[in-house]
């Protein structure tokens, strides 16, 4: 009885150890790394049940079947299984020890990798460009408002000269105002209005003739002398009641001599520029009878 028990015992062990030899056998891990020179080895070993093996039971011991890549062991005999399954390496499929690989995996087959390669280069993303700031739109360009034309050299100091000339004017220093108006003449002797203001002086003195040549001078500057905006009475502004005067004098002295034609055109010039016109017509149109282009009165344009 006692050798009996004993040998039971035996054997119980002896299971217990070819048990364990088996779980450390077959629990390899799913996928294992071995390193050569600089390439890499994956090992992915697939654990195939077999078709044989010890059946389960309420009595004594039975093996349990792989789940997950490890063995769950119950208290029995263990289960036997097939030989090992194909070991992959990179994308060569190897066959076991003991086994041929199936017709499929084998057509999976390529170029047999050696033992020593060196991997694929990998080219490294190129690098993005740097690019610059953004370029500043055109900058609008504003042009220039148009500048007034220059003044001709001197202008400013016989604009001057003028001034004080119309203060002595409007004063009844028509002596004072007629040495200055020729003063700014010289300066600006291609100003039209220089050469009215120097016969305006002389309409005031008395002196008609000279008052007529100032006329002349002015109106070889500027051909549409008739057309200009002269206003003589407006020199007067201080005694406008004095222009009368000085005009009442030259009808009397054009009347004394009717057939002068200075005078007739002068008094047709005053009467022109301070609105009587139609006056103004009948003594410069005679004036032109009278003078047969010895006078301004025929470059006088009439409208």
């Amino acid at each position: 009885m006692r050798s009996s028990l004993r040998g039971a015992i035996a054997i119980m062990a002896t299971l217990l150890a070819v048990s364990s030899a088996s779980a450390q056998l077959v629990m390899l891990p799913m996928q294992t790394s071995f390193s050569r020179g600089r390439a890499s080895i994956f090992v992915q070993p697939r654990v195939i049940p077999g078709t044989f093996g010890y059946s389960q039971s309420y009595y004594g011991f039975s093996g349990g079947p792989w789940n997950g890549g490890f063995a769950q062991w119950q208290w029995g005999l263990p289960v036997v299984y097939s030989p090992p399954p194909p070991i992959i390496i990179q994308n060569i499929i190897q066959a076991p020890y003991g086994g041929a690989l199936p017709a499929a995996a084998a057509a999976r087959n390529g170029v047999v990798i050696p033992p020593e390669f060196d991997p694929p280069a990998v080219k490294a993303p190129a690098k993005a460009v740097r690019l610059g700031p953004a370029p500043k739109p055109p900058e609008a360009v504003i042009p220039d408002p148009p500048r007034p034309p220059v003044p001709p050299a001197g202008r400013a100091e016989a604009d001057l000269i003028a001034d004080n000339g119309t203060k002595a004017f409007a004063d009844g220093q028509y002596g004072r105002a007629l040495e200055l108006f020729r003063k700014a003449a010289e300066i600006t002797p291609n100003e039209p209005s220089a050469h009215y203001r120097v016969a305006q002086a002389q309409f005031a003195r008395g002196k008609y003739r000279e008052a007529v040549a100032a006329i002349a001078a002015g109106m070889a500057l500027r051909a549409d002398w008739s057309e200009a905006r002269f206003t003589p009475r407006s020199m007067y502004w201080k005694k406008p009641a004095v222009f009368d005067d000085h005009l009442n004098a030259l009808r009397q002295a054009a009347t004394a001599f009717p057939d002068d034609p200075d005078l007739l055109f002068l008094l047709g010039h005053q009467l022109w520029f301070d609105g009587q016109r139609d006056e103004a017509k009948a003594y410069i149109q005679k004036a032109r009878a009278i003078g047969k282009g010895q006078t301004p009165a025929d470059a006088f344009v009439l409208k």
